[in-house]
């Protein structure tokens, strides 16, 4: 099997399933509708969309101080809640319906850095967190406490840089890359389950995970190199596919399932370009995992800058959730073509949702 991503010359939501977005975007399904989760950028203001109806599910969340670097969902006593982290390392849960927070804050670090994912370990909601100064951390959802540490022997400042989880034969399985290598952990106990997988020199900034139909395949990303692995074969000491050099930098990642098809979605920076364009100019780009070719051809993102991504489902089809500035857009990941109605950064209250 090769793995390669865009050469310019699935992801699936079920109901409350959590969200495969991250960094400041997150999408999920509510009472059978997609919804997005976005913004913070600047004031730490975050707000809920219906992204088939294009407009807000309720007020906007205000009460974060600092920007917000990560956004994910989960389930919380039977219900759909956003989980967010801030710069000052502050996790904070609440529902994005009401916009209220529905239970105390969890601070976490205090110099947080961009991972944040739940998932649900023995039956209880979970999260981990990671900064500079506690490292990663498995946290009770519910109660907020924390439960372990993760690679507790990770030098300072040089720890876990991206974090996925999988969940082969129904247990997860947590993939943390940071120093120069994807660990591969138990979060019930903390040990590793095989070898690190290594990356080269650089730190994974990326991570996914997609089941492309021979069992979980992860997916890592070091500046424009992409790295993946059969999870179970790396674990009986097989060689990572990769790297694959990409034009410019790799700065969104995730995977699409559709049709048996597992496709790699991703934004690029094109530091080429980049001269005279304050924001810079990205590309998005659809790639078939499994041949390691090209679905069609690159869509130009110009000038929107860095942007953030996850993919949803919009009346069966797959779209991804393109966040950039306030222009975010939704694109048809089968043809890159845009949906007429997106939702903005801009709470309700600032202006209406954009036709």
């Amino acid at each position: 099997m090769a793995y390669r991503l865009c050469d310019r010359t699935a992801h699936r939501h079920a109901e409350g399933s959590p969200s495969t977005g991250g960094r400041g975007l997150a999408t999920a399904v509510l009472n059978g509708r997609a919804i997005a989760i976005s913004g913070g950028r600047d004031n730490g203001r975050l707000q809920a969309w219906d992204l088939v109806g294009g407009h807000p599910l309720g007020p906007p969340f205000e009460k974060h101080t600092d920007p917000v670097e990560n956004v994910a969902t989960a389930m919380l006593d039977g219900r759909i809640v956003a989980v967010t982290g801030d710069r000052s390392g502050v996790v904070r849960v609440w529902d994005p319906v009401e916009g209220r927070e529905v239970r105390e804050p969890l601070q976490v670090a205090v110099h947080y850095r961009n991972n944040l994912v739940t998932f649900t370990l023995d039956g209880r909601p979970s999260v981990i967190t990671d900064g500079t100064n506690a490292g990663l951390v498995l946290h009770d959802l519910d109660t907020g406490e924390p439960v372990r540490q993760l690679l507790p022997d990770s030098r300072l400042g040089l720890g876990p840089q991206a974090v996925a989880v999988a969940e082969p034969a129904g247990r997860p399985v947590v993939i943390a890359g940071g120093s120069g290598a994807c660990h591969v952990l138990d979060p019930a106990t903390g040990d590793p389950l095989c070898d690190p997988l290594p990356v080269g020199k650089a730190d994974p900034g990326l991570v996914t995970v997609v089941d492309a139909g021979i069992g979980p395949v992860v997916v890592a990303t070091t500046y424009a190199k992409v790295w993946a692995w059969d999870l179970a074969a790396a674990c009986e000491g097989r060689e990572a596919v990769g790297p694959r050099v990409l034009p410019g930098t790799l700065t969104a990642l995730s995977v699409d399932e559709s049709k048996g098809v597992s496709s790699i979605v991703s934004e690029h920076a094109d530091h080429e370009r980049m001269a005279g364009h304050r924001l810079g100019t990205s590309y998005l780009c659809v790639t078939d995992l499994a041949e390691g070719t090209p679905v069609r051809p690159p869509v130009e993102l110009r000038g929107e800058g860095a942007t953030r991504l996850d993919l949803t489902r919009i009346a069966g089809e797959a779209v991804a959730v393109v966040d950039a500035a306030k222009k975010p857009r939704l694109l048809r990941v089968s043809d890159g073509t845009p949906i007429a109605t997106a939702f903005t950064n801009a709470p309700a209250s600032e202006g209406r949702f954009p036709r």
